[in-house]
C-alpha cells in the first residue's frame, strides 16, 4: 500500500514524471508487495479474535494513517530537498520538531480523551513508563539509529532519488528478513506458524528487485 499511495501522490504532485520503465518497475513492485503479504501465515490468522471491535478498527485506522503519511513524507521530502529549498540536516531537524509537537498534542488528546481509545488494545498502558531497564536501553538505540541515521540517510537519498525509488526500497525490508527467518524458525519451533519461510520471501522479492531495476533504469538519479 505504501507503494501505491506514494506512487499516486508522487505522480499527482508533479514530484516525477511518468515512463514506461518506472511504469512496468512499480507493476512489478506492487505484485512482488502482494505475493510476500498473501504468502504470510499471519495475515490469514484470526489474531482478532477475543479482542473487542474497536481494537481492529483502530488498528487498521492507524495503519492507513501510517502508509498515507509516509507517502506524502517520501513526496513533501523530495520536494524539499530535491529543489534546494532545505539542506537534509535542516530538514531532518525541522522533521523531528515538528514530530515531537505532534506527538505531545497526541499525548494531551489521548490523556482527555482515554474513555474513547480505551477500547484498542493495551491504550490505557501507552504513558505508563517501562519498568523494565532493557526498555530504556531499546528506546535509546530506536532513537539514535532507526530515527536519526535512518532518517539522515532518507533525508539525504530523498535528494538524489524519486519518491516511488525509495518506496521500493521499503518493500525489501521483509525480502532482507528472510535471511534471519530461517534461524529464528529453528532456534524457535513457536515462530513457524507465524513466521514466513524465507522462500515465500524471496520469491516476492525478486519482483521487487525486478522492480527496482525496472525504476533505476527510468528514474531521475542525480
Amino acid at each position: 500500500l505504501q507503494l501505491f499511495f506514494t506512487t499516486i501522490m508522487s505522480f499527482l504532485l508533479g514530484a516525477e514524471t511518468l515512463s514506461s520503465r518506472k511504469f512496468l518497475g512499480v507493476l512489478c513492485g506492487l505484485f512482488g508487495a502482494f505475493v510476500i503479504v498473501l504468502c504470510d501465515p499471519s495475515v490469514h490468522l484470526t489474531g482478532t479474535q477475543g479482542l473487542p471491535l474497536g481494537a481492529s478498527v483502530w488498528g487498521h485506522l492507524a495503519l492507513f494513517s501510517n502508509v498515507i503519511s509516509s507517502g506524502f513524507l517520501f513526496v513533501i521530502r523530495r520536494r524539499l530537498v530535491g529543489s534546494g529549498h532545505m539542506t537534509p540536516a535542516s530538514l531532518v531537524t525541522w522533521l523531528h520538531i515538528v514530530t515531537a509537537q505532534m506527538l505531545l498534542f497526541g499525548a494531551c488528546i489521548f490523556c482527555v480523551l482515554r474513555s474513547v481509545t480505551s477500547e484498542a488494545s493495551g491504550a490505557r498502558e501507552l504513558l505508563t513508563p517501562p519498568s523494565d531497564p532493557i526498555f530504556w536501553f531499546a528506546l535509546a538505540f530506536y532513537i539514535v539509529v532507526p530515527t536519526l541515521l535512518c532518517q539522515s540517510g532518507n533525508a539525504w537519498a530523498a535528494k538524489h532519488a524519486d519518491p516511488t525509488t525509495m518506496a521500493m526500497y521499503s518493500v525489501l525490508q521483509p525480502v532482507a528478513s528472510a535471511a534471519l527467518s530461517s534461524t529464528l524458525r529453528s532456534v524457535m519451533p513457536s515462530l513457524r506458524e507465524t513466521l514466513m519461510a524465507p522462500a515465500a520471501n524471496v520469491f516476492g522479492g525478486l519482483f521487487v528487485v525486478c522492480g527496482l531495476w525496472l525504476m533505476l533504469g527510468g528514474a531521475s538519479v542525480k
